[in-house]
């Protein structure tokens, strides 16, 4: 028989009690006698006498006649029950009692806490989740592309760099490490041919010393200009200071030397050679997104060094004061009309049309190698304009000269359909390309008016660009 214990009543197992002894516990207690029989012991059901086929499980204590046989301990060993053994006394029925209702008690809180925690465990899952989904949703549609956090600009009056000797630089970054998504760094000039060798680059934890993400390029793989070194942010949440150090390994030739940034305020923040501190820091661009958000580079931290060598798949154009922006059919000149407005501070770039034309601005280059697909947003940013279409083209810097000579565009390119759009309301037009580019293609911007409406108002302007593909 396997006996069921009643919630909150807590058990005893009387061991050579008399009758008398016996009914002092049964108020309070669920009771069961203890029989020793060859090779062993039963427990017997004080009721009906049967004997159980397991101890019960919520045991107070085993209560003995006088001193614990020996037979009795073992028992107790062998059948796991976690139980004292007790000796009875007169007081001990209700000091038993009494432990019997603390531990019902605490049970019943422990069970309390254990479907608070269940409750606890489903609301964080569904908070990670929403997160989850609405970071990658950001990311996704770059709504908040990586920014540039923090920057180091090279000291090219004083032509500073590392050493020809370098063997090891460590370099603090002072960013917050939650949201650090790459770095880069500037190189004065690319490595000859002739070298060899490779640099490893580490991001350490200053607190302890752990390594947590590293890099290793070959010194050809390092061109002249910014090397950004990116890594995916995913379940990355460490709230250490972050650590730059670099460690060479030349074979044979000169080693690719970074620059360096002028002397700060803090000297702690320098870079430190060949384990000697010294008083300027390497040049740096640090780059932030959103914490935990899949890498999504920028064109401005394009071309990247990327952990393990894992491609990335998408890169958001960088639409501010440095993009160039080219009225590459001299438009403005036709008819006296600024049609192509860069607008860095709203991150936009307007391409006005004009009726019966199309307008067309020029991003020389701004397709990386290994893009495949384009897709752009835009909107006419006012609520009185007429309808306006919108369309998209990658051509080569052959046809991009082609067209400047023409003063129109040439037939046979790689254009998108005509996207009709209202005004004040935000649409996208996506470009797939027969094939990914083997070399960086001219992106051109397109924009006319639908049949019957007016110039008037014309503000289309694409907000946002992004290139898939495979790069790196």
């Amino acid at each position: 028989m396997l006996f069921k214990a009643a919630a909150g009543v807590g058990w005893v197992l009387l061991h050579g009690l008399d009758t008398a002894s016996v009914e002092a516990y049964r108020p309070a207690l669920k009771t069961a006698l203890l029989q020793p029989r060859e090779g062993g012991m039963d427990v017997l059901d004080e009721t009906s006498g049967l004997a159980l086929t397991y101890p019960p499980q919520n045991v107070v204590a085993i209560v003995h006649a006088g001193e614990a046989p020996a037979e009795l301990q073992r028992w107790r060993d062998a059948a796991g029950v976690d139980a004292p053994l007790v000796a009875h006394m007169p007081d001990t029925p209700s000091t038993l009692a009494a432990v019997s209702r603390r531990l019902a008690q605490a049970a019943g809180r422990n069970a309390e806490l254990i479907l608070r925690l269940a409750e606890l465990r489903a609301v964080h899952e569904e908070v990670q989740n929403s997160y989850n989904a609405l970071r990658n949703y950001v990311c996704e549609n770059g709504l908040v592309p990586p920014r540039l956090g923090f920057i180091n600009q090279p000291d090219t009056d004083g032509g500073a760099f590392l050493p020809e000797s370098v063997s090891e630089v460590l370099q603090p970054l002072p960013v917050d490490s939650r949201s650090l998504c790459g770095f880069s760094l500037y190189l004065s000039a690319q490595a000859p041919n002739s070298a060899e060798g490779r640099l490893l680059v580490d991001l350490v934890a200053a607190e302890d010393d752990d390594i947590r993400l590293s890099w290793r390029a070959s010194y050809k793989e390092l061109t002249q200009g910014w090397v950004t070194f990116a890594f995916d942010q995913n379940e990355r949440f460490w709230r250490k200071s972050p650590v730059l150090r670099l460690r060479y390994e030349t074979v044979t030739g000169p080693a690719p030397l970074f620059g360096l940034a002028k002397p700060q305020l803090r000297h702690d923040m320098a870079a430190c050679v060949n384990g000697q501190l010294g008083s300027r820091p390497l040049a740096l661009q640090v780059w932030q997104s959103v914490p935990g958000a899949p890498l999504n580079v920028s064109s401005q931290m394009w071309p990247v060094v990327l952990k393990d060598r894992e491609p990335v798949s998408q890169i958001e154009l960088a639409i501010d004061e440095t993009l160039p922006v080219a009225d590459i059919l001299n438009q403005a000149a036709q008819d006296g009309f600024q049609r192509i407005t860069l607008l860095p501070a709203r991150k936009r770039i307007q391409v006005h049309p004009v009726e019966g034309q199309v307008s067309v601005a020029c991003l020389f280059e701004s397709c990386p190698l290994g893009t495949s697909r384009v897709v752009a947003e835009m909107q006419t940013d006012s609520p009185n304009a007429g309808q306006v279409e919108y369309a998209i083209a990658v051509l080569s810097p052959e046809q991009t000269q082609l067209a400047g000579r023409l003063g129109k565009l040439p037939k046979d390119i790689a254009a998108s359909d005509w996207v009709e759009l209202p005004p004040a309301v935000t649409g996208s037009v996506a470009l797939s390309l027969p094939e990914p580019l083997q070399s960086p293609g001219d992106l051109y911007l397109m924009t006319r008016l639908s049949p019957g409406q007016s110039s008037a108002y014309g503000w289309a302007q694409f907000l946002r660009v992004s290139f898939q593909g495979t790069f790196g």
